[in-house]
């Protein structure tokens, strides 16, 4: 009798223990599991990551440059500098190509961020950010600007698509596409249906010569955006020292607006 019982107590056990080992096993599986998961997620991230470095560094040169280029233009006219001694051809025709060169760039950045769906990225959510509000600033509608220079999003985006160009052999380390250079862009202006495009913009910036006070708040918003972003892309000043980043002043009355970061005057 005591014989049978000990052997039920070590049946019994022997189950609970079975049991017990095929919960450790199946627990272990899963934790096996999840730790696999996590090291494939993290090596998804760096992946990510380290394309939208990639990418980010690919575009840096031409987008910075062109931002530059763009607030530049708008600083000069703002400080009337840009209408001594009256608006040439150049003058008008060079102004729409600032503005035009970068909205290439960021028409060919936006196409390969949103192929190679990095918009969560850090890396490229900030720099997303950044570009947002230049748009913004140019196709924004508020009662405290005018219409001056104002390009809608769609407008914005056309004048990027006819300005890009298949990158050369001779610039076969460029990215796979880049953006006409002033003599191409010249050219493509006695062409209808890409000169049809810049009309707009050819209007603001005749008018601009001829308006007793031009409108020009909008630009400064654009002008200080156009910073913002550069101080990103250029941190450290190796591509364009602090001396040269001066902000046009925004009036009070555009202050509160999403792309003005400076104090209002």
């Amino acid at each position: 009798m005591t014989g049978t019982i000990i052997a039920a107590i070590i049946g019994f056990a022997g189950v609970v223990l079975g049991i017990w080992a095929n919960f450790r096993a199946r627990s272990a599986d899963r934790d096996l599991a999840e730790l696999r998961s996590s090291l494939e997620e993290q090596r998804e991230v760096r992946s990510r990551q380290a394309v939208a470095a990639a990418t980010v560094a690919r575009y840096r040169e031409p987008l910075v440059g062109a931002a530059f280029d763009l607030q530049t233009r708008i600083y000069n006219i703002s400080t009337l500098r840009f209408f001594v001694g009256g608006l040439s051809n150049y003058h008008i025709d060079h102004t729409m190509y600032v503005f035009a060169q970068y909205l290439g760039w960021r028409e060919i950045i936006r196409r390969d961020v949103q192929f190679l769906d990095l918009g969560d990225v850090p890396q490229t959510k900030r720099l997303g950010e950044l570009l947002e509000g230049v748009t913004d600033a140019l196709s924004m509608t508020s009662p405290e600007l005018s219409n001056e220079f104002k390009l809608f999003r769609g407008e914005q985006r056309a004048i990027g698509e006819k300005m890009i160009a298949p990158a050369t052999e001779e610039l076969a380390s460029a990215p796979g596409h880049v953006c006409l250079g002033y003599a191409a862009f010249v050219e493509s202006l006695s062409h209808p249906e890409f000169a049809v495009w810049l009309e707009k913009l050819k209007d603001y910036v005749r008018d601009l010569d001829q308006a007793p006070r031009p409108g020009l708040a909008r630009l400064g918003l654009l002008q200080n955006a156009l910073i913002d972003l550069i101080d990103e892309l250029d941190p450290k000043y190796v591509r364009f020292p602090e001396r040269l980043r001066h902000r046009v002043s925004v009036p009070s009355a555009t202050a509160h607006l999403p792309s003005s970061t400076t104090r209002p005057t």
